[in-house]
């Protein structure tokens, strides 16, 4: 599938989610529409190359989601949110075991751990709350994990976890819990 194919059947997800009666109201859970200029902004000097050749796609056709109901509450940043980084809550770097590698951040969970895209391979890493100083998240003593080689597996999981949510799996593996 590609990213407006995974979009879409988010999409139809969201909508069967909505129509749930958990007993109590439920949040708002939507994909954002792209910018109207996401594609000429993804090719602007000023956008780390990071962004563009690892979230570009995704990009071109949404502008993030928010998930709060699903499983922990996933959440995709918007393009602004991703481009204009705050290295005060959001890591640039990710020292492991075997050294630092650049990062950037574009979205979290609801229990507060973040997704990170790694510039040089565009794997998704996750990093489960941890230290953050001078924007150098330091995971050598938390558990960092990699949780798909790229963004657009990254995206197929979450897809998955909305399906297996919608349809109370509870044999399901949340991308959380990977």
């Amino acid at each position: 599938m590609n990213m407006q194919d995974l979009l879409t059947h988010m999409s139809v997800q969201l909508t069967k989610l909505a129509s749930i009666n958990f007993g109590y109201p439920i949040g708002e859970n939507r994909i954002r529409a792209a910018l109207p200029d996401s594609t000429q902004r993804l090719q602007q000097d000023s956008i780390p190359i990071c962004v563009s050749r690892w979230l570009g796609e995704f990009y071109s056709q949404c502008d993030g989601f928010s998930l709060p109901d699903v499983h922990v509450g996933y959440f995709v940043d918007s393009l602004d949110r991703v481009t204009s980084h705050d290295s005060t809550s959001r890591p640039e770097s990710v020292l492991l075991q075997n050294g630092e590698t650049p990062v950037r951040a574009f979205g979290s969970t609801g229990g507060g751990g973040l997704f990170v895209v790694e510039c040089g391979t565009g794997s998704v890493l996750f990093l489960p709350p941890g230290p953050l100083r001078n924007a150098q998240y330091d995971g050598r003593s938390t558990a960092v994990k990699v949780v798909a080689p790229e963004f657009s597996e990254f995206i197929r999981l979450i897809v998955s976890d909305v399906t297996a949510f919608v349809r109370s799996d509870r044999k399901h593996q949340y991308v959380a819990n990977r």
